[in-house]
């Protein structure tokens, strides 16, 4: 696919925003990425190749896209029929990729700016729902990005420059290093190691927000949700108003982090929005747990904020209501927070005085205490290299990710490959393992496909398996993942989430050992 390099393609991928690419003398589709496929209701980019999902268009923006230039672009509004039903009306702007095949432009870049159902919810209401839920969360996440690069890059900065640092002491002490100057190494590396988990903790809690809503119910820290939405919001809230917590360490409840998060995040935006930047010392959000007079873990968010006028507050979890200037918020967030509350079993009210602030009372049922629980890896036992060394397989298509895995796991036998077909083969000479820790996304065989040929060639082996994530991958991947009972290790991990995991895989198959 000449028209994109693979890392523009995959950078696109990544994007909210529906991106496709069309041949323009057939108008038909050649590549989409994840946004483009949830809008057009597919799983799968092979289904769609060669289908015309501008097929509603106008002739004239047909006929422009014939006469489109590299790099020249032109607006156009059509409807876009859904593979699952029902339509969606997107604006988009239309580009003109780089000249192929004797000088013939052939493919242009269509990227959605907005986009509005055209499907009555009573028609498909369970889909309707899902596509208005994940666009919110997105936009939610669309409007706090600049807070969020700000509290990456704080951190980044300063653990660029002290590794730069390091990097010149060590390279500048020909035998060894003074006292003086370990010590102050010993510094330089807290504060890197400190920086680095700053990084870490936002990825984490924006990944919470960011991945699919997952159906799953478990059991979920009311508190620790909040602890995660306010991390994420936190450059929206502390130019306007002080945090208060008042935690009561209530029970833990039903639902999932991915939809509870967007629940609390929406009404701290809200709660945020509702007060003018520049007094913080006059103005609060409070977040206080207890428990409700019909015995539910409950959550109130107030805010010392504008409040909401009295023949508007009927209004607020009608959806596409808004008081916010065009261009600002969805219109979704208390109607989208309401549906996910009432999905769990739980209810949602707002109270409000005009001029005094808001108060948004979220209650939900407990969970109960054999429910499922998010698996902490961090929390497994320690253990003492000194009693066994362990036969490590690492499978990993980034050769700075496989070196880490040596550096840490110093201690045991490790094996290192960048592809599962390597490992794959590994296995298939006689090699035996102790652990295996297997990228998900990788080229040529993917985890999954690493996991289902060591179970279907090697049986019994494929339980030693960790399934190592990026925070990115497909939905079909996701599922499967969580159908399974392997230990999983998300990026990024720590020294002693793998040398925990190594105890705990070899200690799960002593024969092993």
């Amino acid at each position: 696919m000449s028209f994109l390099s693979d890392e523009a393609r995959a950078a696109l991928d990544v994007f909210a925003t529906p991106v496709w690419v069309v041949d323009v003398r057939r108008v038909a589709l050649v590549w989409a990425n994840h946004a483009a496929l949830t809008l057009f209701g597919a799983g799968q980019p092979e289904p769609l190749q060669g289908t015309e999902p501008m097929r509603g268009a106008s002739a004239a923006l047909i006929a422009g896209l014939a006469r489109l230039t590299p790099g020249a672009r032109i607006n156009g509004e059509f409807r876009v029929q859904r593979a699952s039903g029902g339509a969606v009306t997107v604006d988009c702007t239309c580009t003109g990729l780089g000249l192929e095949l004797e000088g013939e432009m052939r493919h242009a870049l269509i990227e959605v700016r907005t986009e509005r159902p055209t499907l009555a919810p009573e028609s498909n209401s369970s889909d309707f729902e899902q596509r208005l839920q994940s666009r919110d969360r997105m936009a939610s996440i669309g409007t706090l990005a600049a807070g969020v690069v700000h509290g990456i890059n704080n951190p980044l900065s300063y653990v660029i420059a002290n590794l730069e640092y390091v990097k010149r002491l060590v390279a500048g002490t020909p035998t060894r290093l003074e006292g003086r100057d370990l010590g102050e190494l010993g510094d330089v590396l807290e504060d890197s190691l400190d920086g680095a988990e700053r990084v870490r903790r936002i990825v984490s809690d924006l990944g919470a927000f960011s991945r699919s809503l997952d159906a799953r119910i478990v059991s979920v820290d009311l508190e620790r949700a909040v602890e995660r939405a306010l991390s994420v919001a936190q450059n929206e809230i502390r130019h306007r108003a002080r945090i208060v917590r008042e935690f009561a360490g209530v029970p833990a409840v039903l639902g999932t982090d991915a939809k509870l998060g967007q629940v609390i995040l929406n009404v701290l935006i809200n709660a945020a929005h509702s007060i003018e930047p520049g007094a913080i010392d006059r103005n609060s959000i409070t977040v206080r747990t207890r428990i409700d007079s019909q015995g539910r873990p409950s959550l109130e968010i107030e805010d010392t904020g504008c409040g909401i006028a009295p023949q508007h507050l009927s209004r607020v979890f009608d959806p596409f209501f808004t008081t916010k200037p065009v261009g600002v918020g969805t219109g979704l967030g208390l109607s989208i927070a309401q549906r996910i509350v009432r999905e769990l079993g739980g209810d949602v009210r707002v109270e409000s005085e005009h001029g005094t602030g808001t108060k948004v009372l979220l209650s939900l049922p407990a969970a109960a205490l054999t429910a499922s629980p998010e698996p902490a890896l961090e929390s497994l036992p320690p253990f003492s290299t000194d009693r066994f060394r362990a036969r490590v397989l690492v499978i990993d298509d980034e050769p700075a990710i496989l070196r880490a895995f040596r550096r840490v796991l110093f201690a045991h036998e490790v094996t290192a490959v960048t592809s599962g077909v390597e490992a794959v083969q590994k296995l298939a000479d006689g090699a035996s393992f102790d652990v295996i820790f297997c990228d998900v996304m990788m080229p040529e065989m993917s985890g999954v496909e690493v996991y289902e040929r060591i179970r279907d060639r090697h049986p019994g082996q494929e339980c030693k398996l960790v399934f190592v994530t990026g925070g990115a991958f497909t939905e079909p991947a996701a599922q499967f993942i969580e159908s399974v009972s392997n230990h999983k290790l998300k990026k990024p991990f720590s020294g002693s989430s793998l040398r925990a995991l190594v105890a705990s895989v070899s200690r799960a198959n002593p024969s092993s050992m």
